[in-house]
């Protein structure tokens, strides 16, 4: 053991504070891990249409709520004729009624009163997640829109829903992120293209250059909102 230095505690000999920092930090990397991934399955999906799920009386059972909406989604498979991607987080009514549902889903057109029908529980509404996003153009700049809106309520809702070893949001299966490859001749073209697919110009970068100890070929890595 090295004279200066003190020995690395195990977790046992953690303070309280530093565990519960450690939790914190825990919590927080698994959330931000979380949006990530709803966000790129409802771009990927071009999910662009959410409808909110609500019961005739109050449920706060969790799993229940989750066995009614895959149910749901199930009758509308069947329905539609079709298989479609979808994705949901569970939000507890800001009035006290217990929880809703908030379903991320394409842009087609779906008879309203059929949703109802096929909900069975209660009221089926229908919206873009807020009139901001009817204006944004480009389908996937609204689907970047909407996983945002919904990644506010799966955040709220994982506080108060939420309990370990549960997700905090739901996805229909069989609807990976694609990984998309193209080859251009200029990095000018290559810039141009990703603009065009993702609808916006990028909110940061960086290049290798910037790096002094990158001894790969050269790359670019943009993020865009």
């Amino acid at each position: 053991m090295h004279p200066c230095r003190e020995p690395d505690r195990t977790p046992k000999e953690l303070s309280e504070e530093e565990e519960l920092l450690r939790q914190i930090q825990n919590v927080k990397r698994s959330e931000q891990r979380a949006k990530k991934q709803l966000r790129l399955f409802i771009v990927a999906n071009v999910l662009t249409r959410m409808w909110t799920l609500t019961y005739a009386g109050e449920h706060w059972d969790r799993d229940v709520v989750i066995a009614d909406v895959n149910d749901w989604l199930q009758r509308l498979r069947v329905h539609l004729d079709r298989r479609f991607p979808a994705a949901y987080v569970l939000e507890l009514h800001p009035e006290g009624h217990g929880i809703h549902v908030h379903v991320a889903m394409e842009s087609r057109f779906i008879y309203h009163p059929d949703m109802q029908r096929l909900w069975g529980h209660g009221l089926v509404q229908y919206s873009d997640g807020n009139k901001a996003i009817k204006r944004i153009p480009g389908k996937r700049a609204k689907a970047r829109a909407l996983a945002g809106y919904l990644s506010k309520y799966m955040a709220k809702g994982w506080v108060d829903l939420h309990r370990p070893g549960q997700h905090r949001y739901e996805r229909t299966q069989g609807f990976g992120v694609e990984r998309v490859r193209r080859v251009f001749r200029t990095l000018g073209d290559a810039l141009a293209w990703l603009d065009a697919e993702e609808g916006a110009a990028p909110v940061s970068g960086w290049h290798s250059d910037s790096s002094e100890d990158w001894t790969g070929p050269p790359c670019w890595v943009l993020t865009y909102d």
